[in-house]
């Protein structure tokens, strides 16, 4: 289960058609030559992801194919300046037996989106599942929101009942045939009114409409501690990012050749010049190097020079804040640390007293 991860895909110059900038890839599939075996591919089980951005992506959000045993979960995700990337390809790509489950999630149109009209959100095809071809995986998609570039809000069922392009079900063709939208008479086959079950730790789901500024407000790297203990984010690149999904603003940074310090392989945003400004004096902020905050050590018993103590797997109790934490596990000082910082027991601390 994943949350508050930010994924910037950087999205390609709209003259450059071609550009491949792409999600995840989720599961197995048996029989594309990397040695995966029916067996491996019925092994395929849950997998969740909550409250992430993913950014100028052109496909696979996400690619997945597993047996009937398969169940992936896409909820309170924010998808900013999708596209196609002009050899057919679908934002999210479906093949195997598992259901997919997308759940109030956001998916909005930037300035450099080009025309998605003949391109697909959602796309199954059978032609590269193995065994029964009328075994099938399904899509449940409702109450996801679809936002055009002037911030209009439509749900997504009403987009793919306005342009049947946008989901398909294709039999008998290649990766990239469904673009033109085959066989959309048999749509509905795929399609679930009701979602399945989730057997793992229940995520705490927001409505569509508050997924933007939720997601946008927590996701982003680099959290680190000043002197005094207080949380900072400095990571130019994501500040960026957010700031271009939050305003849907023309992007910086902008390059158009190969090799010219650009993010991805060509037309990409170039990376800004680093800057020491901010660089940590690790005698003070870190002084046994072991991950860990001076400031961090001090307010949890810990001595900060002594790098052994983040060895010990010891079972003691954490007082985070204004909640404590049993950690009966054994898990070291740094798994904690980055537990904290990572915001982890503050959402449990949260659900626990919402339930």
């Amino acid at each position: 289960m994943h949350e508050n991860i930010m994924n910037p895909m950087a999205l390609s110059d709209p003259s450059y058609q071609y550009n491949h900038n792409v999600g995840l890839l989720l599961g197995i599939d048996p029989d594309r030559s990397y040695g995966n075996t029916m067996a491996d591919f019925n092994k395929i089980g849950e997998y969740s992801i909550h409250k992430n951005a993913f950014i100028g992506l052109s496909h696979r959000f996400p690619n997945t194919s597993g047996g009937e045993a398969g169940k992936f979960r896409f909820t309170n995700n924010y998808v900013y300046g999708f596209q196609g990337d002009g050899t057919g390809q679908r934002l999210a790509r479906v093949s195997g037996f598992a259901s997919n489950d997308f759940v109030n999630n956001v998916y909005q149109q930037s300035n450099y989106s080009p025309d998605f009209t003949t391109r697909n959100l959602y796309g199954y095809l059978n032609n590269e599942t193995p065994g029964n071809i009328d075994s099938m995986g399904s899509f449940y998609v409702d109450g996801n929101l679809f936002l055009n570039n002037d911030n209009t809000v439509h749900p997504i069922t009403s987009v793919i009942q306005a342009n049947g392009r946008m989901i398909l079900h294709d039999r008998q063709g290649g990766s990239n045939s469904g673009n033109t939208g085959l066989n959309l008479d048999e749509t509905n086959s795929i399609l679930r009114d009701e979602e399945i079950p989730a057997n793992s730790y229940p995520v705490q789901k927001l409505a569509a409409s508050q997924v933007k500024n939720n997601v946008l407000a927590n996701v982003g790297g680099n959290i680190r501690f000043n002197a005094d203990g207080t949380a900072f984010v400095d990571d130019e690149i994501d500040l960026f990012y957010l700031d271009w999904a939050k305003n849907n603003t023309d992007p910086a940074y902008f390059t158009t050749e190969i090799g010219d310090g650009g993010i991805g392989d060509s037309g990409r945003f170039q990376y800004p010049a680093y800057s020491t400004a901010n660089a940590v004096n690790l005698d003070i902020y870190d002084t046994d190097r072991d991950g860990i905050p001076n400031t961090w050590e001090l307010a949890h018993n810990l001595d900060p020079e002594d790098p052994n103590n983040n060895t010990i797997r010891a079972d003691r109790n954490w007082n985070i804040g204004h909640y404590l934490v049993k950690n009966n596990a054994g898990y070291t000082d740094l798994e904690m640390y980055l537990a904290d910082i990572g915001g982890d027991f503050h959402m449990l601390a949260n659900r626990s007293s919402q339930q």
